[in-house]
């Protein structure tokens, strides 16, 4: 099985060896710092939930509903809407886009670039998830379970999908 695995490898054009080291490397590294460093802290985690909460609450006020906070739950009209926890913050999804972008060739302009304007996107979209999710559990919408675990899932995924397909394009053209 390692014989074939090392063999298929060997097989693959080097710019796909050359990627796929990167992103091998990345991955462990981050992993490691993640795990052993910064989860223990709960760094940057603790800061970009609360940051993920007050944007929430923010946007759910602006759209004229009576919104708070407690802690790492959200409130509409005093009644219990959604909680964010650590996993729902978006960090995951922007290491992940952002290591993608780093682990393919390309201009560190262009990157610098694309990883700012992506990162801030993600975490929009993560406010709107955390608003929408909000709201539906206010009017007691029967499909939340379906939009947390799946509809949105599917939105963010395809737009991060999107970025990374308008990037390597651009790069490419380059």
């Amino acid at each position: 099985m390692v014989a074939q695995t090392s063999r298929l490898y060997r097989e693959l054009p080097a710019s796909v060896r050359q990627f796929l080291l990167k992103a091998g490397i990345m991955l462990s590294g981050w992993l490691a710092v993640y795990h052993l460093l910064l989860k223990p802290m709960r760094f940057p985690d603790k800061q970009l939930t609360h940051l993920v909460i007050d944007s929430t609450v923010y946007l759910l006020n602006l759209l004229g509903l009576n919104s708070m906070s407690k802690g790492q739950w959200v409130y509409i009209n005093n009644k219990f809407t959604v909680g964010v926890a650590d996993q729902c913050n978006g960090l995951e999804l922007m290491v992940l886009y952002v290591g993608f972008l780093l682990a393919i060739n390309g201009s560190i302009k262009s990157k610098l670039k694309y990883i700012l304007g992506g990162t801030l996107l993600i975490y929009a979209l993560n406010v709107l998830r955390c608003a929408g999710l909000a709201y539906m559990n206010h009017i007691n919408a029967p499909l939340i379970d379906f939009a947390h675990h799946y509809a949105f899932k599917l939105a963010i995924y395809a737009v991060i999908f999107l970025m990374w397909y308008l990037y390597s394009k651009k790069e490419k053209a380059l």
